[in-house]
């Protein structure tokens, strides 16, 4: 007898030592749903994994695990839980996960958005702080921001025959954010929409199928299977463009023929290479242009379909500004209710719906949940912003909600409203993107009375997900101008 008690305690002590260890890593984790084994939750995904993700938190809380194939992944969904990770645990959370769209459109994550969080993270940041993304640039480039959206509203007038023809204003938006970007950048305009193809196309790929981006070992097949050969031939075409205009920059500074833009100063830097500066310009393109054009399309999108709400903005514009010139950017802090628009339109419609993932670099608890280390972190603002808990009637569209609530800013500090992000991570051209889009969109308000083509009954709302949330269908409207003649020369 004693014998086999000796025998049993031999045979089932490893295995109670074996379930105490996997109990104990178990204890105190964030919930989530069964996963497939391999697969995880990658199959309940869908066409619109921000919606998805917003659903499951609903069962399974505002902080959820669950695995994207073999990585485990953390879904915010709060105020609360974003504001631990993005400022309370920041510095935990500060690195990225490597992917594919990192190393082979972002050039080997030599950007500011996709590099590991250290050294060279902190030399990209302190030179986009002082130099590239600065108060006193946005300042600058005044006089350019509106250049350029009075040749969009002089476009439209022209185009749309006084509202009779219908206007495809995504491609409107996404040409005029393009030349401002690139004049800031380059100091030339690309006036090819070839140019603004290939770049939506390289956003687009971002979030493209790549195996080794969520099961490691399988590296070998993306080559065959997913997005990495177009990915190859994007980054391709791409390099060959940043680096003639490198290149061009390199012998006109030696000239010394003109004012430096932020090429030039990416090229005064000693400690960083052409590919460290093709990643930066990338960085810009990808933020500044295709961000503030879908939402200036969203918020107009929303005003055709809220006429109450347009004629209410028109007013305000008509009571501070008049008739007699076009509306500046100086008028804006005048133009409450305009501004209001801008932030209900990055509520409903946030252009990054999950924010970049962060990953963590150490074990560490959010919301006394214990998150190990290695740990993919995102946020959904998109759920965030449609949360009942923290806004009233949310799937309505209105920007009155902001005239009780003018406190709340997109500046990162206010975490049921982050279009930016925050913390170490937030979008440094947070200044730039906010200006064009609140000038662009008190233009196209004053300047123009806005129908649907006729036949159409009402807009498509319907979204397609990406890196950015665009419009499934691209607004088409009619224009007609409401102002004087003069004004649209």
């Amino acid at each position: 007898m004693a014998a086999l008690v000796v025998t049993l305690l031999i045979v089932l002590l490893p295995l109670l030592l074996w379930w105490l260890r996997i109990y104990q890593s178990k204890k105190n984790v964030a919930p989530g749903p069964l996963a497939i084994p391999l697969l995880g939750h990658l199959h309940m995904l869908g066409r619109h994994p921000h919606k998805a993700l917003s659903s499951l938190s609903k069962k399974f809380g505002s902080v959820m695990s669950i695995n994207l194939g073999s990585v485990p992944t953390l879904v915010i969904s709060s105020p609360d839980a974003a504001k631990t990770i993005l400022s309370t645990q920041d510095i935990v959370f500060a690195s990225r996960p490597r992917t594919a769209a990192a190393k082979f459109i972002f050039f080997n994550a030599r950007d500011m958005v996709w590099c590991e969080y250290g050294s060279y993270w902190r030399t990209m940041k302190k030179v986009s702080t002082l130099e590239l993304f600065t108060a006193k640039r946005v300042e600058e480039s005044k006089k350019l921001r509106m250049e350029e959206i009075s040749r969009l509203v002089t476009s439209i007038a022209r185009e749309g025959d006084n509202g009779r023809v219908a206007i495809d204003m995504n491609a409107k938006l996404s040409m005029t954010n393009m030349n401002l970007v690139s004049f800031m950048a380059f100091s030339r305009k690309f006036e090819e929409s070839s140019f603004v193809e290939l770049l939506q196309e390289a956003i687009g790929l971002v979030t493209g199928f790549v195996p080794s981006d969520y099961f490691p070992y399988l590296g070998w097949m993306d080559d065959y299977l997913g997005t990495v050969p177009k990915m190859k031939a994007v980054q391709g075409k791409l390099d060959t463009i940043f680096q003639a205009i490198i290149d061009e920059h390199r012998c006109v500074n030696a000239e010394k023929q003109r004012a430096p833009d932020l090429v030039d100063v990416l090229l005064s830097l000693d400690e960083v290479d052409d590919n460290d500066r093709k990643g930066m310009i990338m960085d810009m393109f990808g933020g500044g242009v295709d961000t503030a054009s879908i939402t200036t399309e969203w918020a107009l999108s929303e005003l055709i379909r809220n006429p109450a709400c347009m004629l209410k903005a028109q007013r305000e514009i008509d009571q501070a500004v008049g008739f007699d010139r076009a509306v500046n950017e100086d008028d804006l802090l005048n133009l409450g209710y305009v501004r209001a628009i801008a932030k209900e339109t990055f509520r409903l419609h946030p252009p990054v719906p999950l924010l970049v993932p962060h990953e963590s670099t150490q074990e560490c608890l959010v919301n006394g949940l214990r998150i190990p280390a290695r740990t993919r972190a995102t946020v959904n603002v998109w759920s965030i912003g449609r949360d009942p808990r923290w806004w009233e009637r949310p799937e309505m569209f209105d920007p009155d909600r902001f005239a009780a609530r003018s406190v709340i800013d997109v500046k990162g500090q206010h975490f049921e409203l982050l279009p930016f992000g925050s913390g170490r991570r937030m979008c440094p051209a947070m200044g730039l993107g906010l200006a064009m889009v609140e000038l662009s969109l008190a233009r196209l308000i004053q300047g123009f009375e806005w129908n649907l083509p006729a036949g159409l009954q009402e807009l498509n709302m319907e979204e397609e997900f990406g890196v950015t949330l665009r419009k499934r269908v691209h607004l088409s409207a009619l224009a007609m101008p409401r102002l004087k003649a003069e004004l649209y020369v």
